[in-house]
């Protein structure tokens, strides 16, 4: 029997629902999800767990792959389902609650055509979250390496669940206060709907719209958990972030113009800044972005020697998209992000995987199109299928990102470049999304032969369909 320790919002939320608010009045919603991806020459394969090869006695190569598996093998495949179901209820005096109850499963799928999840909730248990009986293990990335009849184990015999969200929400006029385990979306902290599920934050949202066309926003956000491993909510930062993280920001929209500026603080830490504005010119849609992420001094200072201090982080970036046709779109952006090996990239604080710059594709993420000293560039055709699109659209994008010699990337003083085909569709409720990614030179997605010393490319194939109720 699962043992279930829920977190101070959700018991507040399901007290006062138990007491004050009938059950009809909760209303129900949701989402089911089959997640399926294979990849070849890619360390995020199930089965990657080389140890280094020794090319002399001082250097070991790094994520050098020696094995010949590849597409749609199932020890380079990964599958998850996962439902989702929310639960919201108007408790009164402007008063209501919502809550989303996650559950990851495998189905059998690893039975026959994978080796892993994309997801796990880590068999961990914190004092946020429910204590859950997981199904992976906490070493299933070495024994999953292993068939299940070396093991004598089956490694995914049982379901993982746990509370993505648990908030109460408070409107007073035109404000509201919204506090507890949410989802959120700010440029710097935010939640990701790429994975099976998305992650959320321990949270205090407040935001008034008292002045036309302008939303306030502050924000206070404590905790957070990794898309991979769902269970765990800790301390943003890698746990530096103790006294939490701090956002106010400004959001305003008029016509075909939208602009918006965030900072955000965490203490003893650093500083950040986002700015972004949307507008339409006769036609073609231009975004500009500016972001920068600046290390506090005290923080430097427990660095000591000025060797070891990280620059600041500025990035800039463009976009523009013209519509060519009633179905067809054309969208080009280019970005540069400066800073050192040591500083931060321009990516999402919460999870360090993603970024929003406008350069970034599925592999070309926050560690590569938000890596320091970088150079972006990113063409994107999208065509769409019948004349609203009923047929579903698919999208082509080619972006090279250069890596200065001071980038966080690992291919420092190399071009990456990465080849995307996305294909789109709703049909009988279920929106499907297939995808192909090429990799040449992009970090955490390209690996080396142990005989070759040049990168190896690698594809990728996602297959997603979600249902929403």
């Amino acid at each position: 029997m699962k043992s279930l320790r829920v977190s101070l919002a959700v018991a507040i939320a399901l007290s006062g629902s138990a007491y004050a608010v009938d059950l009809a009045n909760i209303k129900v919603s949701g989402q089911a999800t089959l997640y399926y991806q294979t990849m070849e020459n890619n360390p995020q394969a199930p089965w990657y767990k080389i140890p280094n090869v020794v090319l002399d006695e001082k250097t070991p190569t790094p994520n050098r792959i020696n094995d010949d598996k590849g597409l749609f093998h199932k020890d380079a495949s990964l599958a998850n389902v996962g439902l989702s179901v929310n639960f919201s209820a108007d408790l009164g005096y402007d008063f209501s609650f919502g809550a989303r109850l996650n559950v990851l499963e495998t189905l059998g799928l690893e039975h026959n055509l994978v080796s892993g999840t994309m997801q796990d909730i880590n068999g961990s248990t914190d004092n946020d979250n429910v204590n859950v009986r997981t199904s992976i293990p906490e070493a299933k990335g070495q024994a999953s390496l292993q068939n299940t009849a070396e093991t004598g184990k089956d490694l995914m015999a049982d379901d993982e669940w746990y509370w993505g969200e648990a908030y109460l929400v408070k409107k007073m006029g035109s404000s509201l206060i919204k506090a507890g385990r949410q989802s959120l979306d700010t440029p710097l902290v935010y939640s990701e709907d790429w994975n099976v599920l998305p992650n959320t934050f321990d949270a205090v949202v407040a935001i008034n719209q008292s002045v036309p066309n302008l939303t306030l926003i502050g924000a206070y956000v404590s905790k957070g958990n990794s898309h991979k491993t769902l269970g765990q909510f800790n301390t943003l930062a890698g746990g530096l972030a103790v006294d939490g993280a701090y956002a106010v920001a400004g959001v305003y929209g008029v016509g075909q113009l939208k602009a918006q500026a965030w900072y955000y603080t965490v203490p003893t830490v650093a500083d950040a800044f986002w700015a972004d504005v949307d507008t339409d010119l006769n036609g073609v849609k231009l975004t500009v972005q500016l972001a920068s992420f600046m290390w506090d001094s005290e923080l430097q200072k427990i660095k000591k020697t000025a060797s070891q201090k990280a620059d600041d982080t500025m990035a800039y970036a463009l976009r523009a998209s013209y519509k060519v046709a009633p179905t067809t779109n054309l969208c080009f952006a280019v970005s540069q992000t400066t800073g050192d090996q040591k500083s931060h990239n321009i990516a999402n604080v919460g999870t360090d995987v993603k970024t929003k710059l406008v350069t970034a594709t599925i592999s070309g993420d926050g560690d590569v199109a938000g890596a320091t000293d970088t150079t972006s560039m990113k063409f994107t055709l999208t065509q769409g299928f019948g004349n609203a699109n009923e047929f579903g659209s698919a999208s082509l994008s080619y972006a090279q990102y250069q890596h200065g010699i001071d980038s966080t990337s690992s291919f420092k003083d190399e071009t990456a470049s990465v080849i995307e085909a996305v294909y789109k569709h709703k049909y009988q409720g279920v929106d499907m999304l297939a995808a192909y990614i090429y990799d040449k030179n992009v970090n955490g997605w390209t690996v080396k032969k142990a005989s070759e010393t040049e990168s190896e490319a690698a594809s990728t194939v996602r297959v997603v369909a979600r249902y929403n109720f």
